[in-house]
C-alpha cells in the first residue's frame, strides 16, 4: 500500500468517525444530554447510522473533539471555536452528571432489592437478594 493510499484511508477514516461523531453529539444535544448511551445508540440505529452504546461514549468523550480540531487545523495548529468548546464541555459535563446519579440509582436499587451479609466482628462480607 502506498503512502498516498494509507492517507487516504486515515482521512476517509477520520471523516467517517467524525460524521457519526456529530451526528451522535446532535441528538445528544437534542436531548438535553438526558438520554443513556444505550438509547442514544437505539435512536441513530434508527436513523440508519450503525453504532453501539459504546461507540457512542467514545463519539462523545473522544472522537467529536478529534474531529473539530481536524476540521480547524491550520498551519498545523489545531485549535477549536468558542461554540465547539462550548458544546464539548456541555457534554463532558452533562455525562459527569450522568454518571453521578446513576450510582445512584445504582446504590439505592442495590440496597432495596439485597440483604448485607457481615461476620461476627460486623464487618462486610457481601449480599444477597432479598427474598
Amino acid at each position: 500500500m502506498t503512502r498516498r493510499e494509507i492517507l487516504n484511508r486515515k482521512l476517509n477514516n477520520i471523516e467517517i468517525k467524525g460524521n457519526r461523531a456529530l451526528e451522535t453529539a446532535k441528538l445528544f444535544m437534542e436531548h438535553e444530554g438526558n438520554i443513556s448511551d444505550i438509547d442514544l445508540a437505539k435512536e441513530l440505529k434508527e436513523k440508519g447510522i450503525e453504532t453501539s452504546s459504546s461507540t457512542v461514549g467514545r463519539d462523545l468523550s473522544i472522537n467529536l473533539e478529534r474531529y473539530y480540531l481536524f476540521l480547524n487545523s491550520k498551519n498545523d495548529k489545531a485549535y477549536l471555536d468558542e461554540e465547539q468548546q462550548r458544546i464539548i464541555d456541555f457534554i463532558k459535563e452533562k455525562r459527569k452528571s450522568n454518571k453521578y446519579e446513576g450510582k445512584i440509582r445504582g446504590g439505592v436499587n442495590s440496597s432495596t432489592n439485597n440483604e448485607i451479609i457481615r461476620d461476627e466482628n460486623n464487618h462486610f462480607k457481601g449480599s444477597k437478594k432479598r427474598g
